[in-house]
């Protein structure tokens, strides 16, 4: 079945790392926003978790914030930034 979520925030938002299952649409209507990309052949640096709601996230929170020590791939992972304005 189709599933339609509708998120809205202020400007300050981070969301954690994670992986939509369903296809999106994404409305700017004011402000910026700025996203960070990873294909799917870089998941395994971003140690994922497999949630039983089938929901994949990581157990990095904040990839603006990540401790090399806890989490030495995550360096080998390679992303695309952008932002809407």
């Amino acid at each position: 079945p189709e599933r339609f979520y509708m998120w809205t925030g202020k400007g300050d938002k981070v969301n954690p790392l994670h992986h939509d299952p369903y296809s999106n649409m994404l409305v700017q209507l004011l402000g910026t926003k700025t996203f960070t990309l990873y294909g799917h052949s870089q998941r395994w640096w971003l140690y994922p978790l497999f949630p039983p709601h089938g929901h994949e996230s990581s157990i990095m929170n904040d990839i603006r914030q990540v401790d090399p020590a806890q989490f030495p791939c995550f360096k080998h992972a390679t992303s695309l930034e952008v932002t809407l304005h």
